[in-house]
């Protein structure tokens, strides 16, 4: 669960073996601002490279948009990044490998930010707890709009009631 790994110090990442290989590496949940850059940087690569994106293309649009975001999600167990440039990182990588990463990045976002479709009702109330407990650093670690939705749906419905204890305030 993602808040007994922000308790244990261990947030957002996972170390996983390379595909294939005993070789271990470092996945990580990107920021919103390292997705909207390897979006942007998708965009530019086919501007720079006047290449339209259309129907016929959407699926290479999109593929370079995913291997920018694992590009930079990914890095050796040190930090350091699996390669010097994305360039070389396309390069090397071959279509299964990169379907496997994707599918473990997946996994890690789904682990760290829970969609509030596929939460059981104990863990969405395990988080309701921890919001209370910590606010702001509970909030500020889910990313699932759903999520946070489904939060705020459920503590602004529930009753508030008086420093007292009665819940009255009529004397």
């Amino acid at each position: 669960m993602l808040l007994e790994q922000l308790k244990q110090g261990v947030k957002n990442t996972r170390t996983i073996n390379y595909p294939g290989t005993d070789q271990k590496i470092t996945v990580r949940v990107l920021t919103d601002a390292e997705e909207q850059h390897a979006e942007l940087a998708a965009e530019r690569f086919f501007i720079d490279a006047k290449i339209p994106v259309a129907m016929h293309n959407i699926d290479d649009y999109q593929l370079e948009k995913t291997t920018r975001k694992l590009f930079a999600a990914l890095s050796s167990p040190d930090g350091s990044p699996l390669c010097r440039t994305i360039d070389d990182f396309k390069k090397l990588i071959t279509r299964p490998e990169r379907d496997i990463l994707v599918g473990e990045y997946n996994d890690l976002m789904a682990e760290c930010s829970p969609s509030a479709a596929e939460m059981a009702d104990d863990e969405f109330f395990a988080l309701v707890d921890d919001v209370k407990k910590k606010p702001l650093m509970t909030i500020g670690s889910v990313s699932n709009l759903q999520t946070l939705r489904r939060l705020c749906m459920y503590l602004a419905t529930q009753p508030q009631t008086s420093p007292e204890g009665s819940g009255s305030t009529s004397m």
